[in-house]
């Protein structure tokens, strides 16, 4: 039996820890908040901060569900809760319960109830919840802040209908995992059946019975405890005091069918076994309030968890796609960029080639036909003219391609981050993920755009090259001053002169193109380096981010541990164990160590399926006893990523304390 003053430790225990989560939230909202380290990406600095304030937003969503908890948990009374579709007979249990007048009792119109009520009952708070299905969402709120209160749920189900799976899931819903639930299936038959009725079980209600209790134990699992069957109206005759005239028209047959023996009504009823189970629940109180209180806890961080985990998880993996998105993207441009420079260089030279061998020729039949002077000069010119053109041909081709071809990879890159925007399933989650790739995706066309925009320095570097084939030019006035001003030289050797010049000449002209097209490519593999290292700084720092919370991640578990460790401790009268109890797909599930001899019987107050509950000696045989992942690294089921959970959770506390 747990004392009142352990349940008040508890309480104080519970408070801290819950204070201790919100001030956790609060740091790492305030981490989440520190400006981009480098200044001088200004527009990758805006995009940055801009995400880190939409991860700061999701958490502040957190830190509000935890707020609620604590003011919501009720410790001073046990509070029982009882939900059922309309008309199913909450009501009038309860009326039966109190011994009350009736007052409260439908006509049997739907959605007589419509609003949360709370009785006193043996001080027990006893909570009339709406008709679970079809309207209660009006009132839903007071719904599920009730529910926060309630130490213990009956379910109340009609004799004439087994109950609709999608209204008991609606009910986990709210209930979540921290509450014990029965359910109560309540006879409907008219007091006149007692006529001749000795007993209040039918034709069909072990159907009912039967497929009920099988629907509560898949959906509610260790938490479902029972079934009780009873005729609740026929309990509030023998313990109410009806005011309404046909409540006490029936009272008055009951009376007369039962010679006037209350205590007769009431075995029929089978009310008396409600009683029964609700009065151990009092004598047994505060293991109930700190059950119930301590798992409401521990879901609150789990769901905060499991959503600060899920965000992390999906932005993971959609930055380590970027990432690897722009490093092909990024590993194509510079393969394109040398692609480019090869080209280019190779067609130039191919075409002075061409054109130094039509020099020669030209030369050649100009010392062969004697030409004068200005004929020769006037060829020259023409070749210059040649050069220039077909180079001025030859870079803005290379240039419109080299522009085409990276702006088609680049608007590949943005079209895939746009994609994996596109189908981020962000349904439920308070980061919005979407947003942040879309922010990337704009870093990727703010990059791009940069990134073509120096493609023009090529085009500039054209002008340059006028001076330069000039320059070179000024070689041929050798040939003319040797060749005329000696004319009785053989024509051979004035050829081979002639041709020795010009090829010198263009070679000259090769030198400083090549010369000058590896700095431009230079320059614009350089301007590209610096424009993804904004992004890539800016993916750093988002990852730098993302790894903080891995470390609060941690010290929220660890408040999870905490919180297990103390409830198993009280609830199953151990000091010589740790626990960790987590949600995995909705469904509790608790790790003890130091408990290996524990009966089973003791974990009935836990409210957790025992194949849900794993005992080990210590660390060490949790961690090397089983295979928690399988090849790829990621947990085989459900149990795997739970006890892989568990293994993360005692490590690291080993590693804090030690």
């Amino acid at each position: 039996m747990i004392t009142q003053e352990s349940l008040f430790r508890f309480k104080e225990f519970i408070d801290s820890k819950v204070k201790n989560v919100l001030d956790l939230l609060k740091t790492i909202q305030a981490d989440s908040q520190s400006d981009f380290e480098n200044a001088s990406f200004e527009h990758i600095k805006e995009n940055f901060n801009s995400i880190k304030q939409n991860i700061s937003d999701g958490i502040s969503k957190f830190e509000k569900i935890l707020q609620k908890l604590d003011k919501e948990l009720a410790w001073e009374d046990l509070c029982v809760g009882f939900f059922g579709e309309t008309n199913a007979g909450k009501s009038t249990l309860i009326e039966a319960l109190i011994g009350g007048d009736g007052r409260s009792i439908g006509d049997g119109r739907k959605d007589f109830t419509r609003e949360v009520k709370h009785f006193e009952y043996q001080n027990i708070k006893l909570i009339d919840m709406p008709g679970i299905e079809g309207r209660e969402r009006h009132v839903e709120r007071e719904i599920k802040r009730a529910v926060r209160k309630a130490h213990i749920i009956f379910y109340i189900i009609s004799s004439t209908k087994e109950p609709e799976r999608e209204t008991l899931n609606k009910v986990k819903s709210y209930l979540g995992s921290k509450t014990k639930i029965y359910s109560v299936i309540n006879v409907r038959c008219g007091i006149d059946a007692f006529k001749y009725k000795k007993s209040i079980e039918g034709d069909n209600l072990s159907i009912i019975f039967e497929r009920t209790k099988t629907s509560m134990n898949e959906i509610f699992g260790g938490c479902y405890d029972g079934m009780i069957v009873c005729h609740a109206l026929l309990g509030f005759y023998a313990k109410g005091r009806p005011k309404q005239d046909n409540l006490k028209d029936g009272q008055r047959k009951a009376l007369e069918y039962f010679g006037k023996n209350r205590d007769a009504i009431l075995q029929m009823s089978r009310l008396n076994e409600l009683e029964t189970l609700i009065s151990y629940g009092t004598k047994n109180v505060n293991a109930e309030i700190i059950r119930s209180n301590a798992y409401e806890a521990i879901g609150a961080i789990s769901s905060t968890l499991g959503r600060i985990i899920k965000n992390k998880k999906e932005l993971d993996l959609n930055i380590k796609q970027c990432e690897n998105n722009f490093r092909q993207k990024k590993e194509e441009i510079l393969n394109t960029i040398a692609k480019y420079k090869n080209e280019a260089t190779t067609e130039i030279e191919i075409m002075l080639d061409n054109e130094r061998n039509e020099l020669v020729e030209k030369v050649y039949k100009a010392i062969d036909n004697e030409l004068t002077e200005e004929q020769i000069k006037n060829e020259i010119k023409k070749t210059e003219k040649i050069i220039a053109r077909e180079l001025k041909e030859k870079l803005n081709e290379v240039v419109s391609s080299l522009n085409e071809e990276v702006g088609k990879v680049m608007e590949e890159l943005q079209g895939r981050i746009a994609l994996q925007g596109k189908f981020l399933s962000i349904l439920g989650l308070e980061i919005n993920i979407k947003e942040i790739i879309e922010k990337l995706e704009i870093s990727a066309l703010y990059i791009g755009k940069q990134i073509l925009e120096s493609l023009l320095a090529i085009r500039m570097f054209f002008f340059g090259l006028l001076g330069i084939i000039a320059g070179v030019f000024v070689f041929f006035k050798k040939i003319l001053d040797w060749f005329f001003g000696d004319p009785e030289k053989r024509k051979k050797d004035a050829k081979m002169k002639a041709r020795y010049e010009i090829k010198k000449a263009i070679d000259k002209i090769k030198k400083e193109i090549t010369k000058g097209l590896n700095k431009e490519f230079n320059n614009i593999s350089s301007n590209f380096y610096i424009q993804f290292k904004g992004f890539e700084n800016q993916i750093r720092g988002l990852r730098k981010c993302i790894a903080e919370f891995n470390k609060y991640i941690m010290e929220l578990k660890k408040f999870q541990r905490e919180i297990s460790t103390e409830m198993c401790r009280l609830l199953l009268g151990r000091e010589d164990i740790e626990a960790y109890i987590d949600k995995i797909n909705s469904r509790p599930y608790i790790c003890i160590l130091g408990a290996t001899n524990i009966e089973e019987p003791n974990f009935k107050d836990l409210s957790i399926d025992l194949e849900h509950v794993w005992c080990f000696n210590d660390i060490e045989e949790l961690e090397h006893r089983y295979t928690y992942k399988n090849s790829d690294g990621e947990p085989q089921d459900d149990k795997s990523e739970f006890l892989n959970r568990a293994v993360e959770v005692f490590l690291y506390n080993q590693k804090t304390t030690a």
